[in-house]
């Protein structure tokens, strides 16, 4: 019996928008910096002063830009909300964690 389900956010919950704000590449960090912030060992916004720096822009900008490139996924949406009310839901990500705020 089903009991709980774990879903990823990036490319499951959400799908990339062909529609979205600044650069159509991936956001320039070093491999250090995002690693790191990814593991919490620096503070997220220190990745996001660098991508900042590097497009001589505000750190809010780039958060923008990162949130428009993603777009909800309906299909999975759907199915979710097929499930049965006590089936547990999580996600899990390898985003930087003020993501989710």
């Amino acid at each position: 019996m089903l009991k709980a389900v774990i879903f990823d956010l990036g490319g499951v919950l959400t799908l990339n928008s062909e529609n979205n704000k600044g650069p159509k590449e991936n956001l320039q960090v070093s491999p250090e910096t995002w690693n790191k912030a990814g593991l919490g060992l620096i503070d997220d916004e220190e990745a996001f002063g660098e991508m900042a720096r590097n497009y001589q822009v505000e750190s809010e900008t780039i958060k923008e830009w990162l949130f428009s490139k993603r777009k909800p996924n309906p299909e999975v949406f759907e199915l979710i909300s097929q499930f049965k009310p006590e089936i547990k839901k999580a996600i899990i990500s390898n985003s930087l964690k003020s993501i989710f705020y």
